[in-house]
């Protein structure tokens, strides 16, 4: 049988129609602006049902800034959203190992914590020797 997909979703016309081709056998693809107007379609008309909704959601933010993204999508050849997913991944990367550095500079700071740490280093390198020789 063939398929149908159902776009904005809801209780009133679109669910009538997905009630209709679903009795027919098709398959369906129910897409709503909101998890909770599909909840419980799946479980209700499976295995005839297939429900996809969208997880997309609207943010403000200026022309420039739009066209900005948007042109690095381009080049890097992605979506504005795995764009701008990449470029978070990236800048929390950037904050994670910043931590890191700043983390390492307070123990340097002071002369017997960083005793501590290095001597606590060499004891760990001593304990996890396998008695093999490096290769």
């Amino acid at each position: 049988m063939g398929a149908l997909i159902v776009f904005g979703y809801g209780p009133g016309i679109s669910h009538a129609t997905a009630e209709r081709f679903g009795r027919e056998a098709y398959s369906l693809a129910l897409v709503g602006s909101y998890p909770r107007t599909c909840t419980g379609r799946r479980e209700r008309y499976s295995p005839r049902y297939t429900l996809s909704m969208t997880d997309m959601t609207t943010i403000k933010v200026s022309v420039e800034t739009r066209d900005r993204l948007k042109t690095l999508a381009d080049e890097d050849h992605l979506t504005m959203d795995g764009e701008l997913a990449r470029t978070l991944d990236k800048a929390e990367e950037a904050r994670f190992w910043e931590g890191v550095r700043a983390d390492y500079a307070r123990l340097q700071a002071d002369p017997q914590e960083w005793a501590d740490y290095v001597n606590e280093l060499a004891e760990w390198d001593h304990a996890v020797g396998d008695g093999l020789d490096d290769e």
